[in-house]
């Protein structure tokens, strides 16, 4: 059995704290740091309000990973549901600028929280040897992987939890009213900020050929969204008993100094290792793993053919090689890595849309051959996607917007554009086709039966 295809068996509880760790990242850290300043005691209820949308949108990709696991699914579904080219050209947007972007930016960040801990040598120093236990991490499997990933995930909620008890006052929560808010404007404004913390744990489908039961994913994904939610409105809330800090300081460092004022020196480093280190070190790790199973689907398909032996799977060994050089190279250049992320976050979103869009293909498939399964095929289930579907083109359409107000809409067509120059060389010079329309239904139902199966 290839690498690719072999079983783990992964519990539900490494599920959870997978779907935990991409989830909380430093995003959380830091929208808390900007926006407390501007909306006070009011950003608990907004963590909340971003919350629904967002439900509405993972909800409906964990019911698909449910009945037809896969590994890779950010190429499998739209490839086999939508269509191949489309589905290459929003992987190659993730791929791409995660490997150039995302991944870089998250080893530069932990690299500043602990250059503040441990002040010697340089970030970028600390950046590398970072993004290299990674790298070695994910060389050595799977399990390695998620044990450490499970560990750490653990430990960041435990120590949030601490710190959330340590400096919350409850002599100190303050009085709101409807004057409090914001505007209405305003108010969407903050909640589509708030939206994109709340992505991540719709990503453990990646590894849905990995879970023993298939059903685990959908039920992971029930734990750790009221869980992320939770640990946000109890942050954001003890941080708003913390009492005005100094108007004069810069938005990002407005909460970390409210913060120090409160613990002692020990404990705020314990903070700065619990909290945001934990956060982005959890979500650097799950990204590693989801851009390894997306490129082996890639490869596997034809893709990449230099890359490709028909005799055996292409191994882990070369794929983080790959992708660890992409990054490495990203880290030294730090070209705009901000706005390379944000293109991560909006191929992220054109997946997503993309696979909402699966599930009333696959329902049709299962329709066609005499399948119902109850959950699948409820009303309340089609409800919530469409719902989904529309908040998912809504963010997109922000982010999008946003993108071409600061004029950086331009890069992601260049990024678009060159992975639809090279799909179309690749179809060209290799007379590679597609599988047919009808080999990929196939595929599907048996992605449907097994998952029937491994439930029973």
């Amino acid at each position: 059995m290839s690498q690719s295809t072999k079983k783990t068996n992964l519990s539900l509880f490494s599920l959870v704290c997978l779907a935990i760790g991409l989830t909380i990242g430093g995003g959380i850290f830091i929208l808390t740091s900007v926006l407390t300043k501007d909306l006070g005691a009011t950003l608990p209820y907004f963590y909340l309000l971003a919350s629904v949308p967002m439900f509405f949108i993972i909800f409906p990709v964990a019911v698909l990973g449910r009945y037809f696991p896969t590994n890779g699914g950010i190429y499998f579904y739209p490839s086999r549901l939508v269509s191949p080219r489309f589905a290459f050209l929003v992987t190659w947007i993730f791929l791409t600028t995660a490997s150039f972007g995302q991944v870089p930016l998250f080893t530069l960040a932990c690299s500043e929280i602990l250059f503040q801990i441990f002040p010697f040598g340089s970030k970028e120093i600390w950046a590398f040897s970072i993004l290299t236990v990674f790298f070695l991490l994910n060389v050595l499997g799977l399990k390695p992987v998620l044990f450490v990933q499970n560990l750490l995930v653990s430990v960041l909620v435990f120590l949030l939890g601490y710190s959330i008890f340590r400096f919350a006052d409850p002599r100190a929560i303050p009085q709101i009213s409807p004057d409090s808010f914001p505007s209405f404007v305003s108010g969407l404004k903050t909640i589509s900020i708030l939206c994109f913390t709340f992505f991540g744990s719709n990503a453990i489908i990646e590894l849905g050929k990995e879970s023993g039961k298939p059903k685990h994913l959908l039920k992971a994904f029930l734990w750790a969204f009221p869980i992320v939610v939770l640990l946000y409105f109890s942050f954001s809330f003890a941080v708003s008993t913390l009492g005005p800090g100094d108007p004069t300081l810069p938005p990002s460092d407005y909460l970390f100094h409210l913060i120090r004022s409160r613990l002692t020196q020990v404990e705020y480093k314990l903070f700065l290792l619990g909290g945001p280190l934990l956060a982005v070190v959890t979500s650097l790790n799950g990204i590693f793993l989801i851009q390894t199973k997306s490129f082996i689907c890639l490869i596997e398909d034809g893709w990449f053919p230099f890359l490709n032996n028909e005799r055996k799977s292409p191994s882990y060994l070369k794929i983080f090689t790959i992708i660890y050089i992409l990054s490495t190279l990203g880290l030294y250049l730090q070209w705009n890595l901000e706005t390379l992320a944000t293109y991560s976050t909006v191929g992220w979103f054109f997946v997503v849309l993309s696979q909402l869009f699966s599930l009333f293909v696959a329902k049709k498939i299962l329709k066609e051959n005499g399948y119902f399964p109850k959950l699948f095929f409820r009303k309340s289930i089609t409800f919530v996607t469409i719902l989904g579907f529309i908040f998912a083109l809504l963010l997109t359409g922000i982010l999008l917007f946003r993108l071409n107000e600061d004029r950086k809409l331009l890069g992601l067509i260049i990024v678009s554009g060159f992975g639809f120059f090279y799909s179309y060389l690749i179809s060209k010079a290799k007379d590679w086709e597609p599988k047919e329309q009808s080999e990929r239904k196939q595929e599907i139902l048996k992605l449907y039966l097994e998952s029937e199966d491994a439930n029973d």
